[in-house]
């Protein structure tokens, strides 16, 4: 008796192995920092899918459930994928806007000036911030002739995409690819 249902449980998994895999190839590289974009991708194709997947349940009763898992599969991904970034970007802009009033109150106390390096403002392992933990967040001298660092970090949504941070303002600003 169990013996015939495990053999029937094997089956019915059999059918959902190349969704699974497929699941878990997507959701690797969608998990990457940068490449949020991914998410909206599963979902578009989530959107297109959907209405083929509706019609085969309807039309064939047989291939309702199977359809459905599938869908449901791909739903958990994008859910994950939009979560995870979304978590990742508030975590980062939270760390970010720490940094720089770090930065900001290095340069008050010392006249001015603006540190060379993460590490003079208290930035010193990746495990202290999740800009450097996941982005290794950048602070540099644009070129010898100005006092103002260059810090930004590269947004989780778009490889391409940055946050800077304007010294002169003080705030983040975005700058698309």
């Amino acid at each position: 008796m169990i013996d015939r249902r495990v053999r029937w449980l094997i089956s019915e998994l059999r059918r959902y192995v190349g969704t699974l895999i497929s699941c878990c190839i997507v959701g690797w590289y969608g998990l990457q920092p940068g490449f949020g974009v991914i998410a909206f991708v599963v979902i578009a194709g989530i959107v297109l899918c959907s209405s083929f997947v509706l019609h085969t349940a309807v039309k064939r009763r047989d291939r309702k459930f199977p359809a459905l898992i599938r869908l449901g599969c791909w739903c958990a991904v994008a859910m994950l994928l939009l979560c995870y970034h979304t978590f990742l970007a508030r975590q980062m802009e939270v760390d970010a806007a720490d940094i720089s009033s770090r930065i900001e109150a290095y340069a008050v106390q010392h006249g001015g000036e603006y540190p060379n390096r993460l590490e003079d403002v208290g930035v010193s392992s990746p495990g202290k911030c999740f800009v450097c933990l996941h982005y290794d967040g950048h602070l540099r001298i644009a070129d010898g002739s100005t006092t103002r660092p260059f810090l930004f970090y590269p947004s989780t949504w778009d490889v391409f995409d940055k946050f800077v941070y304007n010294f002169a303002s003080h705030r983040w600003e975005f700058l698309p690819d």
